[in-house]
């Protein structure tokens, strides 16, 4: 990873930042911290379980992207988007603001380095 542009470095280290945000908040949940969600215990579970499936996928992603595996880009740019809209029809506050942010990011340098992603990788390259 140390010959990989940086940023593309930057894009891996905000996939595994966003898994970060999802696990936490799935722990959250999961703990019965969260002040503003129903006492349904069957809601709490199923967004703690989707919040927990969230942060694997991304740290998946961030293993295809590293790899370069040419599916793993459109993969991480569907998950960030769908991960961007679901957040957006949250009740948007300063906090959903600032994981808003931690999503567009790497969406952003995702399409900026995508031709690094989709051609074909040197092999050399993987394994550093």
């Amino acid at each position: 990873m140390k010959n990989f542009p940086k940023t593309i470095k930057l894009t891996l280290i905000f996939l595994l930042i966003n898994a970060l945000v999802w696990l936490v908040f799935g722990l959250i949940i999961l703990l019965g911290l969260h002040p503003a969600l129903p006492e349904d215990v069957l809601y709490k579970w199923g967004m703690a379980t989707t919040s927990l499936v969230a942060a694997g996928v991304l740290v998946g992603l961030f293993f295809l992207m590293k790899n370069r595996v040419r599916w793993g880009w459109y993969a991480a740019v569907a998950a960030l988007a769908l991960s961007l809209v679901v957040t957006i029809f949250d009740d948007v506050g300063l906090i959903d603001l600032a994981v808003m942010l931690v999503m567009l990011i790497p969406l952003v340098l995702l399409m900026i380095d995508r031709k690094w992603y989709l051609e074909k990788p040197i092999h050399k390259e993987i394994n550093d």
